[in-house]
């Protein structure tokens, strides 16, 4: 890990595809901890969606239409009878018995192509985590199908240009700053093609490495101009990606400093002395949206609500930025003056959770736009 400014800084990122969850890990020494403000926990934290985010949270959150009292119990009789057969017919009930047949005869009413036989076939795996230096931080990924070497990829090509909270200080900083974050985002779509499955495709087999690279990021930056109305062959935007928008997420910060950052489906392993889980849910968004936090709460100072809260703006497929209601006017005319296009959005769904240790104070951040609570003690 790289050291600076007196403390040892890591910054893990957990994901997969689009699905990503990042991990910052931290040792900040300091022999005198003040006070933990109204805002913060004193040990642990969790930071989730939503208290009602499906159907089914409503079959166990509400009583009727009315929700739930904190006396009021929680009857689950599903997850009760799933937990008893996996106790008394072992695992393998849910790979190749009756649980895994019920599982996919219940995801197949919504599309799902899985079959018992991928159950059946189903292996954990252990990999070597991706990593990339980011001045005083190494930043960690899964490698591909998983999500996270393009974050990395972006992060890496915007830590060049040396962002900070004095350098957007003036409206044209600010301007200049996100002119760079679209540029960046239009690379990082047009190198997608990298997080295809190797296991598929063994020709990219150190595809990834290369969007780790210094050289492969130093090329960006050199291509980054004052322009924003290049042709999306400039980019390498020769396909269109597919739009997708279920998920959720959650981080949690333990106790004895195990943190785990969660979206959807993923099991993400657990890191001892993070600072600061963060991840996101929303599909496409996902990059965009985590991205724009990290640099806000690490480069530009922000607390951690004002960085999750901050409006966020999203390139598509086509090139096109798309801007959250509320999103600066005065930096919309100034990309408009370098040449970006724009396109309005129906829904912005990116919701992004976030848990933080400062000192001897836990933080917990549940993102406002999908109606999250963070809780802890």
């Amino acid at each position: 890990m790289a050291r600076g400014c007196g403390a040892t800084v890591a910054l893990v990122l957990l994901g997969l595809g689009l699905a990503l969850a990042v991990i910052v890990l931290a040792v900040v020494l300091s022999r005198h901890q003040a006070p933990c403000s109204p805002q913060a926990f004193a040990h642990a934290a969790v930071a989730a969606d939503s208290k009602v985010c499906s159907d089914i949270g409503r079959q166990l959150f509400f009583n009727g239409t009315e929700p739930l009292r904190p006396q009021d119990p929680l009857p689950w009789p599903a997850l009760a009878t799933t937990l008893e057969t996996v106790a008394t017919e072992g695992a393998e009930v849910f790979y190749t018995g009756r649980l895994g047949q019920m599982l996919v005869e219940d995801i197949a009413k919504e599309g799902s192509q899985l079959t018992l036989q991928d159950l059946a076939k189903f292996q954990p795996e252990v990999v070597d985590a991706l990593e990339v230096p980011l001045g005083d931080y190494s930043l960690y990924s899964p490698p591909p199908p998983a999500g996270g070497a393009i974050l990395s990829f972006i992060l890496n090509v915007l830590r060049g240009f040396n962002f900070s909270a004095e350098s957007v200080a003036r409206p044209e900083g600010r301007v200049n700053m996100y002119h760079r974050l679209v540029e960046t985002l239009k690379f990082a779509r047009g190198q997608r093609w990298r997080l295809r499955d190797p296991r598929s495709h063994p020709k990219l087999q150190n595809a990834s490495q290369d969007l780790l690279g210094e050289t492969l990021a130093q090329l960006i930056r050199q291509q980054i101009d004052g322009r924003g109305d290049h042709q999306l062959s400039h980019y390498s935007l020769a396909e269109a990606w597919g739009h997708g928008t279920g998920t959720s997420h959650v981080s949690v910060l333990g106790e004895d400093g195990s943190a785990v950052a969660a979206t959807s489906t993923i099991n993400t392993p657990k890191a001892q002395g993070s600072k600061l889980v963060i991840g996101g849910a929303g599909g496409e968004l996902i990059i965009s949206a985590v991205a724009q936090a990290i640099m806000n709460k690490l480069w530009l100072g922000f607390d951690l609500r004002a960085a999750i809260a901050a409006p966020i703006l999203h390139v598509n497929s086509k090139g096109h930025v798309e801007y959250e209601p509320s999103f600066s006017q005065e930096v919309q005319r100034g990309l408009q003056d370098h040449g970006q296009n724009q396109t309005q959005r129906p829904f912005f769904l990116n919701v992004v959770q976030a848990v933080s240790q400062e000192g001897a104070c836990v933080y917990a951040v549940s993102d406002l736009r999908k109606g999250g609570e963070a809780a802890g003690y």
